[in-house]
């Protein structure tokens, strides 16, 4: 009686690790059809994916294991589900809510080099004067995101000239932006569209328009930096 328990408890937790570890291999495979053969570039992609790895590789490790400890296999669950949960949360929290961004380089001013500001992914109230991180390019994996602060929002139309930006014909009083390096023979006009919104570093070094200014889309933003 006593062997016919130990050998139910032996298959009823190995059953558990097993199938986590099918529905790992699963879930890997769904990504990996979505995100590669879809040509989606979703930019978490790779972190689900690796985390997906990193599940069924410690639900196979259990289920080997728990051939061998019986005896814990209580514990076993208990340390096992407390892992996945935790795996699973923290993935949730910081591509979904709330991450941090290191900022490199000193584009922004009182923003410094290689400090670390919580971001929030969830936030889309995107206002003037918010500090957000963004991906140009969503056709390839561009894992450099890049930093810049909202100066006009949709729908308006904004001009560069005489190191000045005016929204709507209007001066803009910019008290955190650094005009010393930029061309003043530089102009720039334009209208954004529904969705974009027009993003400048504090420290407006060139005057080039491929470099110091994007107008970019609200599908492009990343994270709102607090």
């Amino acid at each position: 009686m006593d062997n016919q328990l130990e050998v139910k408890k032996k298959v009823s937790g190995g059953k558990l690790y097993r199938n986590f570890w099918l529905i790992s291999l699963l879930v890997f495979a769904i990504l990996f059809i979505y995100f590669n053969f879809e040509n989606l570039n979703y930019r978490y992609d790779i972190a689900y994916q690796f985390w997906t790895v990193i599940i069924g590789a410690i639900s196979f490790c259990f289920w080997i294991f728990s051939r061998f400890l019986i005896k814990l296999d209580k514990i076993l669950r208990i340390v096992f589900l407390t892992i996945v949960v935790l795996i699973i949360s923290y993935l949730v929290v910081t591509t979904q809510l709330i991450t941090t961004r290191v900022i490199t380089g000193s584009g922004m001013g009182n923003f410094m080099e290689k400090k670390t500001y919580l971001a929030c992914i969830i936030c889309r109230d995107y206002k003037r004067g918010n500090v957000v991180s963004y991906s140009q390019n969503k056709l390839v994996r561009d894992f450099s995101e890049h930093i810049g602060r909202i100066v006009a929002l949709p729908n308006e139309e904004v001009e560069v000239e005489k190191a000045q930006v005016r929204i709507n014909g209007k001066p803009l009083n910019e008290s955190y932006a650094d005009w010393t390096g930029w061309d003043k023979n530089f102009k720039l006009k334009t209208r954004l569209n529904s969705d974009e919104y027009f993003i400048l570093l504090d420290k407006r070094e060139s005057g080039n328009e491929f470099t110091d200014i994007h107008t970019i889309k609200k599908s492009s933003i990343v994270s709102k930096l607090l």
